[in-house]
């Protein structure tokens, strides 16, 4: 979303009904090219809030081309968040329902009736409310909260899988301190992915690269475990201004090394627990079930 007016002057609702009188009582703004176009809010902000009534009756409220909200004409109420997990789109919900909305561990959250409940993630699957007998919200399809602990007994035998390539990696950092140059990134052809940065749309591709070096069982491991501990510099090493250089220090390789192998082994490194209905909190470990490291497990 673009930004949000907090003198938005848009009328809350409860329910379809009131959507609906509020759409029929509205004219339209004239003399533009899609119409009717009509406002949620102030008319001068029409851009950026409307409301249209769609062809099987949904009065969608639009946040500037999105229908966050929609209100259905059997009582029900849609939010969906569009891959626009953003302020702007929690404060649009926040006016719209008369409710609290925030963005919250990389989700949107909505309070309903005293507890919190996130939106689905990915704008394909929508929350839906109703509004009770006593005026409050209720979630129809809350999603089960989950968070991630660390299985530490687990995790620990999952680490020592690597510690022959760690060691190696840290005597190469150390041997390397003037770092690796450019030119031999190139020479060598190595994947320059940041791995530090699951978000980024080339992880999981060069997590595959990674893991494939790392794995190498071959006469030549050891010259693939090199690329490997390139890899890592890039990702959580430094990099020098001055001529380009990655460097990276025995810190930097095990604490590298750490992120990536709860990733790789995220299903035996973390024990999951559910939480109450309407209990919202922060899961630390939530960065290796989303984006790219979901995107790398389930083959994508």
């Amino acid at each position: 979303m673009y930004g949000y007016s907090r003198n938005s002057g848009i009328r809350w609702f409860r329910n379809y009904n009131e959507a609906n009188q509020y759409y029929e009582n509205t004219e339209n703004i004239r003399g533009r090219k899609v119409e009717p176009l009509k406002p949620l809010g102030q008319r001068r902000s029409v851009d950026a809030y409307s409301i249209v009534k769609s062809e099987s009756g949904e009065i969608e409220c639009v946040c500037y081309k999105t229908p966050v909200v929609t209100f259905m004409p059997d009582g029900e109420i849609h939010l969906r968040d569009y891959h626009y997990t953003t302020q702007t789109t929690a404060n649009f919900i926040g006016d719209v329902l008369n409710i609290p909305a925030r963005v919250f561990n990389n989700s949107l959250c909505v309070q309903l009736g005293g507890k919190e409940y996130r939106l689905p993630e990915g704008g394909k699957d929508v929350l839906r409310i109703v509004c009770g007998e006593d005026g409050h919200f209720v979630p129809l399809n809350a999603q089960t909260e989950v968070r991630r602990n660390i299985d530490r007994a687990n995790a620990n035998k999952v680490r020592a899988g690597y510690k022959e390539f760690v060691d190696y990696a840290v005597a190469i950092a150390k041997l390397k301190n003037e770092g690796f140059s450019d030119k031999e990134f190139e020479d060598e052809k190595v994947n320059k992915v940041d791995l530090s940065r699951s978000n980024y749309t080339m992880f999981s591709d060069g997590m595959r690269s990674f893991v494939a070096l790392v794995n190498d069982v071959t006469d030549n491991k050891h010259h693939a475990w090199y690329k490997a501990t390139m890899m890592l510099a890039q990702s959580f090493g430094s990099w020098s201004y001055r001529d380009g250089s990655r460097k990276i220090t025995e810190h930097g390789v095990r604490r590298g090394m750490d992120t990536l192998i709860l990733g790789l082994h995220r299903d035996a490194a973390f024990k999951t627990i559910t939480a109450e209905d309407g209990d919202v909190k922060r899961d630390a470990y939530q960065k290796y079930f989303s984006t790219g490291w979901e995107r790398f497990h389930t083959g994508k």
